[in-house]
């Protein structure tokens, strides 16, 4: 997926996961990281540029699945979470990114 801006995910998610745990020690990292990417991803693509959270959720809803699919089958896993238990920390990914892209701007 092209990103607006030069970082990449690998780049930042160890510091993410990092105050992920600091935040939220209760919940492990694993349990929120796909829908953290998927969210912060999708902020950086141009298909989304200029949208905000509310105007973006339900193309990424729609779309949630088919990601999951592409990234399960890339590293062969057989990952299946539901939306629904992912939308927060989809969410929380999106507004990370979103102020990094504001920064850039």
């Amino acid at each position: 997926m092209p990103t607006l801006s030069s970082q990449r995910w690998e780049s930042r998610e160890q510091q993410f996961c990092s105050d992920w745990e600091r935040t939220y020690p209760n919940t492990p990292w694993n349990d929120v990281r796909l829908g953290y990417r998927y969210g912060w991803e999708s902020a950086h693509s141009p298909r989304y540029a200029g949208r905000g959270w509310d105007a973006a959720a339900s193309d990424l809803r729609a779309g949630w699945e088919s990601w999951q699919t592409r990234q399960s089958e890339s590293r062969d896993l057989r990952l299946q979470l539901r939306w629904e238990e992912l939308k927060d920390s989809v969410r929380r990914g999106w507004e990370q990114a979103m102020r990094e892209v504001d920064k850039t701007a």
